[in-house]
């Protein structure tokens, strides 16, 4: 189980270098020579991160020591705190296509996750159980393919037991023929956009036909062009070209319509001949002469390895491997004696740079043409070359396979349906712990991503081309949902897969998915008020009702390794709780765990963990810096003034009021005072005052 372990440092007086080790129980230092670190302590709470790997789960004493030059007093270096370790998360990863899911799978198994792929109909059928996980990885996955059952299944999963939902995005989920509307919508962070108004298209489909096609290249082909035709409405124009040395038109020009006939004769299509490219356009700029449709585009399949030259050189022609290949049978035939025939007359191939100054002519026409590389050496320059100066998109097909949902994906473009296909960075909106350690400006870019708009109480995480919502989280009752509007495969996020920041993204994306602790049925917690600890028991059941009438107990060990138990009583439906002594200055922490029996089970035990509370040196040892923020900030809003001097403390500001004080002790001395000099003047001789 790998995990962040964060020790904070607090710092007074002299401060300066120091050595931070995290050790194991046995005394060695955990994770190798990785679990020490010098560190530059500053005065105030220092933050030291340790990403170590624990062995296994359960409870584990890890012991934190800071040495450091001048340190005076080193009663308070030493920390030893008990880890609870979890059992590994469960993820049941969910993909419309399951042969493409290992790229995930793979990674997150990597970063120490449990990860079960199915199919939408294992789902559907129950083989496999939302219930047995913790969280559910929806990739890529048709509408059609989740029933009504299992989305209710989810919702329960998510809103009740409080379960995590990650939606990732893919060929299946554009637009009104997708998610939008749908239930599964419903519980995501986003709204997706329906297909926006359809475009008039002329498309003209240039396949290569040639021997290299031969085999599953040319079934692809045609399933791609099938494809292409089935997106397309009666009112739109289709034409396909098929063409090894020439150019031939398999389906002409025409409207759509009823698209019986031209499945026919596109599945009629067979490979021969070699390579030849610019017969092709030309055949493609004919046919789309005419055209008054708003958008006019080719679509190019092919090696790219042509009988002419581009402009730019490059991979040799077919006509050069073709000759190199005849010469040498020709010299054998002559070597056995055997006639060599005379080679068939050809058409003479253009000159140098021909197939860019056609494609520069249907730019200027408003032709816009899109390549589609196949093959295992294809000419990738000549055909991104041509896509370049057709104002349109070079895609390269990795795999055969893939050449169908690339012909989707371009026509999808062209009818201005809702996704995005170029290349970008994302941008972080919103820093959390879900991106930490991952650095989006220095990895690859994305390849595409689906349109949608966040919901108005949804966190927005990253964000891709024109602030459109990339990564957007929310909690959806108790549990948390997550849309991604890429892909998680390779597709959009080829670049991503073998970058170091795929895995650890997407195992914090799931790790936050996680139910919480406060969510699970039985819970733990164990906290300090002075010299005692205070033990609380959470406990209901599946149906989220108070588990009451229970006769907990709880097992201390304390540091010198003797044992007490302790019978929590219950204070509320479902409460539990007790306090216990303990002492300071011990060395080891306390360590706490419930016992079987009074109604708890064993589930309940794994569920609740072992807890453990320090108190390794007593409070005058854990003096805290001053917050001199909170100070400012109370100053301020009381009007007064923050480490203000002597002479501001007793100025008035305006703040004078009056005071009432009782006289009459006052008055009443006046008045005894008076009387008893009347008293006085009264007795004095006759003579006296005379004189």
């Amino acid at each position: 189980m790998k995990k962040m372990i964060s020790i904070g440092l607090i710092g007074f007086g002299t401060i300066g270098t120091g050595v931070v080790k995290l050790l194991q129980e046995n005394g060695d230092l955990i994770a190798g020579r990785l679990g020490a670190r010098a560190v530059n302590l500053r005065l105030g709470i220092n933050d030291i991160g340790f990403d170590v790997a624990l062995p296994e789960a359960g409870a584990i004493t890890l012991t934190a020591t800071v040495r450091a030059k001048g340190d005076a007093y080193a009663g308070n270096d030493t920390l030893a705190e008990t880890v609870w370790v979890g059992p590994r998360p469960h993820v049941l990863y969910v993909d419309g296509v399951p042969e493409s899911a290992r790229y995930l799978a793979e990674a997150l198994r990597a970063h120490h996750l449990d990860v079960t792929v199915a199919s939408p109909e294992a789902m559907a059928t129950g083989e496999v159980s939302v219930d047995a996980f913790d969280v559910v990885i929806l990739s890529d996955v048709f509408v059609q393919g989740i029933d009504a059952r299992t989305v209710a299944k989810l919702e329960a999963f998510v809103r009740d037991r409080g379960g995590g939902l990650i939606f990732a995005a893919g060929e299946s989920t554009y637009g009104e023929s997708g998610l939008a509307g749908s239930s599964v919508e419903n519980m995501l962070p986003v709204r997706f956009e329906g297909k926006r108004k359809r475009r008039d298209l002329d498309l003209v489909l240039l396949i290569d036909r040639s021997h290299s096609m031969r085999g599953g290249k040319l079934e692809l082909a045609k399933t791609a062009a099938l494809s292409t035709l089935d997106l397309l409405e009666a009112r739109h124009r289709l034409a396909v070209v098929a063409f090894d040395a020439k150019a031939y038109d398999v389906v002409p020009l025409a409207p759509v319509g009823n698209k019986r006939r031209a499945e026919d004769l596109i599945s009629s299509m067979t490979a021969r001949g070699q390579t030849s490219i610019y017969p092709a356009l030309v055949e493609a700029q004919r046919l789309l002469a005419t055209s008054k449709a708003a958008t006019k585009h080719i679509i190019l399949l092919s090696d790219g390895i042509t009988d002419q030259p581009a402009a730019s050189g490059g991979a040799p022609t077919a006509a050069e491997i073709q000759a190199a290949i005849r010469k040498g049978r020709e010299q054998e035939m002559r070597q056995q004696g055997i006639p060599v025939p005379p080679p068939e007359a050809a058409d003479p191939p253009p000159e140098p740079g021909a197939i860019e100054a056609i494609v520069a002519e249907l730019a200027q026409a408003k032709v816009t043409v899109s390549t589609v590389a196949i093959g295992d050496k294809p000419n990738v320059g000549l055909m991104r070359d041509i896509a370049a100066i057709g104002n349109g998109r070079g895609y390269v097909a990795h795999d055969d396979a893939e050449i169908p949902s690339l012909f989707v994906s371009e026509t999808r473009r062209l009818l201005g349906e809702s996704l995005v296909e170029e290349s970008f960075r994302p941008v972080v909106a919103h820093r959390t712990a879900v991106l930490s350690g991952v650095d989006f400006d220095s990895g690859p870019p994305l390849q595409g991503m689906s349109v949608a708009r966040a919901n108005a109480f949804a966190d927005v995480l990253l964000r891709g081309p024109k602030e459109r919502p990339l990564l957007v989280t929310t909690h959806y009752g108790l549990g948390k949902t997550v849309a991604f509007l890429s892909d998680v495969k390779n597709r959009w996020s080829g670049a991503w897969i073998g970058w170091e920041g795929y895995g650890r993204l997407w195992a914090q994306v799931v790790r936050d998915c996680v139910p919480r602790a406060d969510q699970r049925n039985v819970v733990l917690r164990v906290t300090r008020s002075g010299g005692e600890a205070l033990i609380e028991l959470r406990a209901v059941a599946s149906d989220r009702s108070y588990r009451s009438g229970l006769s907990p107990s709880v097992r201390i060990l304390a540091p010198d390794g003797t044992q007490s138990t302790l019978v929590i009583q219950q204070t509320a439906p479902g409460i539990y709780s007790a306090r216990a002594r303990i002492e300071a200055g011990q060395t080891q922490p306390y360590r706490f765990d419930l016992a079987e029996g009074g109604g708890v089970t064993r589930a309940d035990l794994r569920e609740a963990g072992i807890r453990s509370l320090s108190y390794s040196w007593s409070d005058e040892l854990r003096m805290l810096p001053v917050d001199a923020a909170a100070l400012s900030l109370l100053s301020e809003r009381t009007g007064g003034a923050y480490a203000a001097r002597a002479e501001e403390i007793f100025a008035l500001k305006g703040d004078g009021g009056r005071v009432p004080r009782p006289l009459w002790p006052i008055l009443l001395a006046t008045a005894l005072v008076l009387f008893l000099l009347d008293i006085l003047a009264r007795r004095v001789p006759w003579a006296l005052r005379r004189r």
